[in-house]
């Protein structure tokens, strides 16, 4: 945050930060279930979805017809009957928890920085990009990151980190 217009906000965000972990784990949970939920953390991290702070690695797809493979292939997972339908069940769950619990992990901080930002008067656009950007941006690439992704794990996430040590390091 040093490097940032939230320099000295530190404390702040480190304080919101528990809280909103929660209730966003619960949002998540309960929307999964199909259950309404509102809190004041949960009110917080729609708004900053909803101004596309939210970056996430597993729901990344690099095109619609991707996607749509992989919605029909979750929609076919469930016709499954006997045996295997109550492994694959089981999978589901074990997998839906995990998710929700790394979405969950991923961005309470940004919901945090968001929050903080929005309070000191910035707009909620420059707020989410704001907190977007503290950690690595799993939805952001450069022109060779797909093909140098292929080639070394982690190619993007290393680049971002990289750049934003530089950036911390260079100071405010």
């Amino acid at each position: 945050l040093t490097s940032t217009p939230l320099a000295g906000k530190q404390k702040q965000v480190m304080n919101y930060a528990l809280p909103a972990l929660m209730d966003i784990y619960k949002s998540i949970r309960a929307d999964r279930a199909g259950n309404p939920y509102s809190s004041t953390w949960s009110i917080w991290y729609d708004d900053f979805t909803a101004h596309g702070g939210k970056t996430g690695y597993r729901d990344l797809f690099k095109t619609s017809a991707d996607r749509t493979k992989a919605i029909r292939n979750q929609i076919n997972s469930f016709k499954l009957e006997g045996g295997w339908g109550k492994v694959e069940a089981f999978r589901q769950a074990a997998g839906g928890w995990l998710s929700d619990y790394n979405t969950a992990m991923e961005n309470a901080i940004r919901v945090s920085v968001y929050r903080t930002a929005v309070e000191m008067g910035m707009s909620k656009d420059k707020a989410a990009l704001q907190a977007k950007n503290i950690t690595v941006d799993f939805n952001r690439k450069g022109q060779i990151s797909t093909q140098a992704g292929a080639l070394y794990a982690f190619f993007n996430a290393n680049v971002q980190g990289t750049a934003r040590m530089i950036e911390t390091l260079s100071g405010p």
